[in-house]
C-alpha cells in the first residue's frame, strides 16, 4: 500500500535577514539552500511520518537535480520514477524572509512541473493504478490534472491548491476530487465571491462541498483551520508557535491530512494531526523539517492538550 504524490519538486534559495529589511539595498542575514516544491515537500513529509510513498516530477540533469534524488534516498522516499531531462534546468524557488521568518517575496521558476503532461502520466498508468491514493499539487498544468482525474476514477484524489493563479486548474473536476486543502485566497478563486469573515468561511466550504468533495481544508494561517465534511464545518485553532521559516508548513499540514486518510483518521483527528505537523515545520528553518516523525507530531498534540 503506497502514495503517489505529483507535482512540483525545486530547489529552495532562502534568504533570512537578520534586522529590519530595508528596500533596495544589501541586507545583513544568512542563505539556506535546501529541497522544495509543493509536492516533493508533501512526499518527504509523508515518507518522514512513515507512509510508503512514490514521487511522480521532472528535474533537470544538472547539481540541483542530483541534490533532489539524492534527498529522495535520504529520507527514504521512492524517487525511482522522477524523470531527468537532459538539457534541462531543475525548478528554483528564490525567496526572501523577513526576521520573524515570514517570507516577503518570492520568485518561482516552475518550468519543470509544467513538463509533466497525460503522456508522462500513462507512461506510469500502472504505478498509479495501484495507489491506495493520488495527490496532486496545482503546478501540473490543467489539462494533465484532468487527464489524472479521468484516468483513474476508482482512486480517491487528494490536491493543495497551491496558489491562486492555479486554484482555478481543478475547478472543473471538483466533483471527481476527495479533498482540497487551499486557504482563504485560494478559495475565494473557487467559489467565486470574497470571504468575509467566519460565516464566509463556512458558506465556501459548504459550496466546496456541494460540489462533491469529501473533505474540504480551509487554513486561515494564524486563525486556525476550517475543516468540512458531511457532518459540518467545524474551525480549529492555531497551536501558538515561534516562527522561524513559514514555508512548507502548509505542506506538512497537507502530509498530515493524507496520513490521516490513509490510516482512518476522523476528520477531527486528522486536522489536529495535520495542524501538528505544521507547527513542527514551522519551528525549523529547513522547507521539511528532518525531524518530523509520528512520534513527535504526537508529542506536539500532547504538549497542546489535543
Amino acid at each position: 500500500m503506497y502514495v503517489t504524490v505529483i507535482g512540483g519538486a525545486t530547489v529552495d534559495i532562502g534568504g533570512f535577514a537578520s534586522g529590519e529589511l530595508i528596500a533596495e539595498d544589501s541586507n545583513p542575514g544568512h542563505v539556506r539552500i535546501c529541497c522544495g516544491g509543493v509536492a516533493r515537500n508533501i512526499a518527504e513529509n509523508l515518507a518522514r511520518l512513515g507512509v510508503e510513498t512514490r514521487l511522480l516530477t521532472i528535474v533537470g540533469q544538472d547539481v540541483y537535480g542530483e541534490m533532489i534524488l539524492d534527498n529522495c534516498h535520504g529520507c527514504g522516499l521512492d524517487g525511482s520514477q522522477v524523470e531527468v531531462l537532459k538539457n534541462f534546468a531543475t525548478s528554483v524557488d528564490l525567496a526572501l524572509h523577513n526576521m520573524s521568518g515570514e517570507m516577503v517575496l518570492s520568485i518561482a521558476q516552475m518550468d519543470a512541473a509544467e513538463r509533466i503532461d497525460p503522456a508522462f502520466i500513462d507512461r506510469r498508468e500502472k504505478l498509479l493504478a495501484d495507489s491506495k491514493a493520488i495527490v496532486l499539487d496545482t503546478n501540473l498544468r490543467q489539462n494533465c490534472i484532468e487527464h489524472i482525474v479521468k484516468r483513474f476514477t476508482g482512486i480517491d484524489i487528494l490536491v493543495d491548491a497551491v496558489a491562486v493563479s492555479k486554484a482555478r486548474r481543478v475547478e472543473r473536476v471538483l466533483d471527481r476530487l476527495h479533498t482540497v486543502k487551499m486557504n482563504a485566497l485560494e478559495a475565494e478563486a473557487l467559489v467565486g465571491q470574497e470571504l468575509s469573515g467566519a460565516p464566509g468561511v463556512e458558506s465556501a466550504c459548504r459550496k466546496l462541498l456541494q460540489h462533491g468533495l469529501a473533505r474540504v481544508f480551509l487554513s486561515r494561517g494564524a486563525d486556525g483551520v476550517f475543516a468540512a465534511d458531511g457532518s459540518g464545518v467545524t474551525r480549529f485553532s492555531s497551536p501558538s508557535v515561534s516562527v522561524v521559516n513559514d514555508r512548507g508548513a502548509g505542506d506538512a499540514f497537507m502530509a498530515g491530512v493524507v496520513y490521516g486518510y490513509v490510516n482512518n483518521y476522523s476528520m477531527q483527528d486528522t486536522t489536529r494531526f495535520a495542524l501538528a505537523a505544521a507547527r513542527l515545520t514551522l519551528g525549523h528553518e529547513m522547507t521539511v523539517n528532518p525531524d518530523l516523525s509520528v512520534d513527535a507530531v504526537i508529542r506536539t498534540l500532547k504538549e497542546f492538550g489535543y
